[in-house]
């Protein structure tokens, strides 16, 4: 679990001997499948490479996902610098926007942004009175208030409170997937745009504009996370154009052509 300390030591850590490699990886929703996971991690490592990351940095993540990551969290922070041995990783509890940065300092800004919130939230919550937040291994009945102190608290917290099902508390839990839900549908509404927009209405859009680019169906299916690729083939009736896609033979002649014509 990331804790304030982290975050301060990221912010400090600066390389003169070789860039530092930041990597934020979605891991998506409802377990996707590993060659998905994969093909991203890639797809990520391949614009760090660009960047111009070092190949000790991008190896260190690559043996990281393969043999030590143990599957938790739904997003993974990784930060190499493999100059100076500087190497940490955070599983969270709560999806990030995938992202790969290499420079001189970590890329913590998103975190720090995000731990603002998660510290204003607190204070409003201590103030309040409110019940602290879960803690694993049932460690607050051995330290009552451990719930509550700022070290503990969610670094992506929900906006309201909700009942834990468990313990029947009322109390602030982390943010829940239907919060994005409802700021995409606010969005839209906001946009003007008549028809019913959701998340998943990103992932059709996704697939067909893969399959508009002329990517491969497979590799469009594992992205998707497609086990059948006829699944994958649904999008394909999106991409028939019809007599009205019919492009003419003569628009695609250059300005000299038409002018032998002409002739």
């Amino acid at each position: 679990m990331m804790q304030q300390q982290d975050l301060r030591e990221l912010s400090e850590f600066s390389s003169q001997e070789a860039p530092v490699l930041s990597l934020y990886l979605n891991l998506g929703r409802h377990g996707r499948s590993m060659e998905e996971h994969k093909l991203l991690l890639r797809k990520l490592l391949t614009e760090g490479v660009e960047q111009g990351a070092a190949a000790a940095d991008v190896e260190r993540i690559e043996r990281f996902f393969e043999h030590e990551y143990d599957r938790q969290g739904k997003s993974v922070v990784c930060f190499s610098c493999q100059a100076p041995k500087f190497w940490r990783s955070y599983a969270l509890l709560v999806p990030v926007q995938n992202a790969v940065f290499v420079g001189r300092r970590p890329l913590v800004k998103p975190l720090m942004d995000q731990m603002s919130i998660g510290r204003h939230l607190h204070e409003i919550d201590v103030k309040r009175g409110m019940p602290g937040v879960y803690v694993p291994d049932a460690l607050d009945k051995k330290y009552p208030n451990i719930g509550c102190e700022w070290g503990w608290f969610w670094v992506f917290p929900a906006k309201n409170y909700s009942v834990d099902p468990e313990t029947k508390i009322r109390r602030r839990h982390y943010q829940h997937e239907s919060e994005l839900q409802r700021a995409i549908r606010s969005a839209s509404i906001r946009a003007g745009i008549t028809k019913r927009v959701s998340p998943h209405t990103f992932r059709h859009c996704y697939a067909t504009h893969l399959l508009l680019a002329g990517y491969d169906i497979r590799t469009v299916a594992e992205l998707m996370g497609h086990k059948d690729v006829k699944t994958t083939m649904i999008y394909l009736h999106i991409l028939q154009p019809g007599g009205k896609g019919v492009e003419s033979p003569l628009d695609n002649l250059e300005l000299s052509q038409w002018n032998i014509i002409s002739r």
